[in-house]
């Protein structure tokens, strides 16, 4: 394609040879492949030709990042301090030319580095002979301006924000702290009564290891304390939403903010959304200043601000946050019951990588599905309409293989869990899950088809069961969005939110 731009459009070789040099850094820079768009920003920079021919030369070399560069690997690295009791420090890795999702598993993160804080701090990362480690600290360091002049990198654009920390661990806290004094000194509700409703909703199933946790009776407007799980904001239209007027204004900061949160972990993301994003952005800070006018927005409020601007760059951030490296609780628990004090960080990272290998090992024989207990059924025995189905998609099958849970790619599907199966006008479309299958090494739902209300106050739906809609089957492939969901009864209403935003 390059050599049509120079020989049948006529784009001078030099104009060419910039614009590869500059690709090429980008490719060896960035943590993931490049978006159309990024491809294009840097084409429009060095190439003056018809936008059509852009488009299609962009396209191609996003959606093939080793096209051009057939020895490219992409990495991710992420370093934290682990141990507080050994103070270590440890720098992972991942490999970031797998497809999404491929990191989900806590084995697919690498080790890199790991020693203790004190002798980076004394020894510096040239001592430590940590390369790509002390090149990523350079880049970060805002003292630095060496790289200023460079037209392909600017150090406040070049790298992804930090989701978790922004949002879950910064904003929602603080923010849940102001909204929920000032909704409790209005007389809505009790401390008591919403903690007690806390301890007492009945999560099902995976929300019972991410529900949120009591609010202590010192909480101040600073923070409610917790991680980024417990801060999930999901459950609180559920705890509260019905004692709470329709309308009322630090309601509508809350539920903005839940919006936004769907919205940035999205695993797709269209110009609609990136644009919705933008003006729900805009919009939660003008009702959060007019409900707190004496409060003034912190930094975070301000790194959220540029967020749209991030996901058209990085595209979805959820595939860049460090939600999994920090999940990563294997040298914290190592480091508690090991009994050899010589050399922590060598012991721990010689059972790490121990462990890696056993993994990698057994990663043949583990698939990404897996199926606990499972019967073979004839396809007699099931609805005339869903055998018709499973024939149409599978002709030469005669069973299947029913399940009441399997687990996909870290996610796990029992029966009664909730799908969004397609969508209608923008809107998910929902079933409920009443027999997992198994067919052909592919797995499907048998799903009972439910009727959706969008219910704003609570930003959730109203499900029923539809009388005039027969089961049906999907596979999990077609899918609108993959993620199992729970309902709730919410006094009269069986109500279903979302975790993320579901596109069309």
């Amino acid at each position: 394609m390059l050599l049509k731009l120079e020989h049948l459009v006529d784009v001078p070789s030099l104009a060419i040879d910039d614009f590869l040099e500059e690709l090429h850094f980008l490719l060896k820079s960035v943590s993931v492949p490049l978006s159309v768009a990024g491809v294009q920003q840097v084409f429009e920079k060095h190439l003056h030709v018809d936008e059509l021919i852009i488009k299609e030369i962009a396209a191609t070399i996003s959606a093939s990042p080793f096209s051009m560069f057939s020895n490219l690997i992409l990495l991710t690295l992420y370093a934290d301090d682990l141990e507080k009791k050994y103070k270590l420090f440890a720098v992972h890795w991942i490999l970031s030319n797998l497809p999404p999702g491929s990191h989900s598993s806590l084995s697919s993160i690498y080790l890199a580095l790991l020693c203790k804080s004190e002798d980076l701090k004394h020894y510096g990362y040239e001592k430590r002979k940590v390369l790509m480690c002390r090149q990523t600290k350079d880049l970060r360091n805002k003292d630095l301006h060496k790289h200023h002049h460079l037209s392909y990198f600017n150090v406040l654009s070049a790298y992804p924000p930090g989701v978790l920390h922004d949002i879950f661990e910064g904003v929602v806290p603080i923010e849940l702290a102001q909204c929920l004094a000032l909704l409790i000194s209005k007389k809505y509700f009790t401390l008591e009564s919403l903690n007690e409703s806390i301890l007492q909703f009945p999560y099902k199933w995976e929300d019972q290891r991410n529900k949120p946790h009591a609010i202590p009776v010192t909480f101040s407007r600073n923070t409610i304390g917790g991680n980024a799980h417990e801060n999930w904001s999901r459950f609180l239209p559920f705890l509260i939403g019905n004692v709470v007027p329709e309308g009322e204004p630090t309601w509508q900061v809350l539920m903005d903010l839940k919006d936004i949160a769907e919205l940035v972990v999205s695993p797709v993301n269209t110009d609609e959304s990136i644009s919705y994003l933008e003006m729900k952005i805009s919009e939660h800070r003008q009702r959060y200043q007019e409900s707190f006018p004496d409060i003034k927005l912190l930094p975070k409020h301000h790194h959220l601000e540029h967020y749209p601007e991030m996901v058209k760059s990085f595209d979805p951030l959820v595939h860049l946050w460090r939600m999994r490296f920090e999940a990563k609780q294997f040298f914290k628990q190592v480091a508690r019951h090991t009994n050899c004090f010589k050399n922590v960080p060598r012991s721990l990272a010689v059972k790490h990588q121990l462990m890696i290998s056993y993994h990698l090992k057994s990663s043949h024989e583990k698939g990404t599905l897996e199926v606990s207990t499972a019967l073979t059924v004839p396809l007699d025995v099931l609805q005339t309409e869903v055998a018709q189905m499973i024939r149409d998609k599978f002709p030469n099958v005669s069973e299947v293989h029913v399940a009441k849970s399997v687990s996909n790619k870290s996610m796990n599907f029992r029966n009664g869990m909730i799908l969004a199966h397609d969508t209608t006008s923008g809107l998910p479309d929902f079933g409920e899950i009443v027999q997992i299958c198994v067919v052909q090494e592919v797995l499907c739902f048998i799903l009972r088809p439910l009727c959706g209300w969008y219910r704003e106050h609570f930003r959730a739906f109203e499900n029923t069961v539809s009388s005039t809609i027969e089961m049906f089957f999907v596979e999990h492939g077609d899918l609108a969005d993959s993620y199992p969901l729970s309902d709730y009864m919410v006094g009269p209403l069986r109500l279903v939110t979302l975790k993320r935003q579901v596109h069309p």
